[in-house]
């Protein structure tokens, strides 16, 4: 090995790691590696990998289908917590009480969408966590297990298209989805209901209701 190269690893080797952001900010690591473990160790992990498996675990669709339903409802209640810090602005306990749940559950369902910041977390600005949607069809609402944050987004939107229609009779918004569609995480296309006349029906019918997404799927 050149002079140069030995001198220069050396070097890396004594400087280490040491964090600029994040709750770790400042402290020094020998190495990166060690960094990600102390990051799992403060979410109550033993090592990184056990972390990265976990997440892996809580954000699998054939695993999620089968989770107990007192799991189902608190992942539920963490990512409508999730969507409370992104849309109002809420910190985190804040937003965990405002739903029922707790920090410690955010952090175990919806970790990966958190980082922390000048000694607070906050919410990323997108995620790839799957969720359930009630989504409204054309024999009223069903489960649609959706990939990202912006997925749930649109059909958010949508829900306050079909919304402000039953409310006033402007269908305007709800029309601009007319001909769109979103695709499920098992790649399946969905299209979104447009048709005054069986809006209506629905809405007669009392099949129309606008919770939260979230709530409603569960």
């Amino acid at each position: 090995m050149p002079f140069g190269t030995r001198a220069m690893s050396a070097q890396g080797k004594r400087s280490g790691f040491t964090p600029s952001s994040g709750e770790l900010a400042g402290q020094r690591f020998k190495t990166k590696q060690r960094y990600r473990n102390a990051l799992a160790r403060a979410k109550g992990y033993a090592t990184d990998y056990q972390l990265r498996q976990a997440r892996k675990r809580t954000n699998r669709l054939e695993a999620l289908e089968r989770v107990p339903a007192e799991q189902y409802r608190a992942r539920d209640r963490a990512l409508e917590a999730l969507k409370l810090m992104r849309t109002d602005g809420l910190p985190l306990r804040r937003a965990a009480e405002q739903v029922g749940t707790t920090a410690r559950t955010m952090h175990k369902y919806v970790g990966v969408a958190l980082r922390k910041s000048g000694g607070a977390y906050h919410a990323t600005r997108h995620d790839q966590l799957l969720r359930p949607l009630a989504f409204l069809t054309d024999r009223g609402n069903v489960t649609v297990w959706v990939r990202s944050s912006r997925q749930a987004s649109v059909v958010a939107r949508y829900q306050n298209a079909v919304r402000y229609y039953v409310q006033t009779g402007d269908a305007s918004e709800m029309e601009a989805y007319r001909g769109q569609s979103i695709r499920d995480a098992n790649g399946k296309a969905w299209p979104f209901l447009t048709d005054r006349k069986t809006v209506r029906r629905l809405g007669n019918a009392g099949v129309l209701r606008f919770e939260s997404i979230y709530r409603e799927a569960a």
